[in-house]
């Protein structure tokens, strides 16, 4: 599929979900990658794809935009959640837009069996920027491998423990992690990044797992020069430039595998 049409779909998405979409629009070229790497799959116009982690529903509405079946699960953005960090203002709204765009989102923990009971096998999942997230991975990826179908395909996407810019920050004596303030006072109910990984730990997991892995890169897809007096934004961006060169120094993971 060519990349100008994936990126008309995924503009659409963005224009369907507004106001929603705004905070997202820095994940732009992040979900492009993953809409390349999912419609080289055979057949995905046959398949049904199952986006979990989805947020406000970017990429399933990007696949439908393609004509391709795609729902998205999650549970963090919904109200009962209650976390500032996920919350969604005027969330009626939202599902306004879903219902408007015929887009199936679901309530769906996938840390709760019965949730999880409840969700239909998928030809392929998608799950971005989640897997970090969770403080059990191996427990999430066997529950992916439980949801999909035979020969089914797991697309994983995460940020880069290892890049360029987090080297120099460990090099000046600080933390690569998330900051210390919320991870100590929010205990067991912390709710960002558990654990970022390598792209070699990613490929262990999968390996682990019983997927085949089809397809790994690391990518710059985020930090961008902003024109104006941005000196911080425009340093990260810089580094990421630097970074280029070297896989390993790149921003975020994505690895696609297969259920065999």
């Amino acid at each position: 599929m060519r990349k100008e049409d994936l990126k008309i779909a995924l503009t659409k998405a963005y224009k369907d979900l507004e106001p929603y979409s705004d905070k997202y629009k820095n994940d732009f070229d992040r979900y492009l990658f993953s809409l390349s790497l999912l419609t080289s799959l055979s057949d995905i116009e046959r398949k049904r794809v199952v986006d979990i982690g989805t947020g406000i529903g970017l990429i399933p509405l990007a696949l439908k935009n393609l004509n391709i079946e795609a729902e998205g699960i999650d549970h963090n953005i919904f109200p009962d959640f209650n976390d500032e960090r996920f919350a969604i203002n005027n969330f009626s709204k939202l599902k306004l837009l879903w219902e408007k765009n015929n887009l199936a989102i679901y309530d769906v923990d996938v840390t709760n069996p019965s949730d999880i009971s409840q969700v239909k096998k998928a030809d392929v999942i998608i799950s971005e920027a989640t897997i970090e997230h969770l403080k059990d991975p191996k427990k999430f990826l066997e529950l992916c491998r439980g949801l999909l179908l035979n020969g089914g395909f797991l697309l994983l996407s995460t940020p880069n423990i290892a890049t360029l810019i987090k080297r120099l920050r460990f090099l000046g004596g600080k933390t690569t992690n998330w900051p210390i303030e919320s991870f100590y006072e929010e205990g067991e109910n912390f709710t960002g990044h558990w654990r970022e990984y390598t792209m070699s730990e990613l490929l262990y997991m999968a390996k682990r797992s019983r997927f085949e892995v089809r397809e790994s890169h690391t990518r710059n897809a985020l930090s961008k020069f902003k024109p104006g007096f941005h000196p911080k934004k425009n340093f990260r961006a810089f580094l990421r430039l630097l970074s280029s060169p070297f896989p390993g120094m790149r921003e975020i993971h994505y690895v696609l595998m297969q259920k065999q």
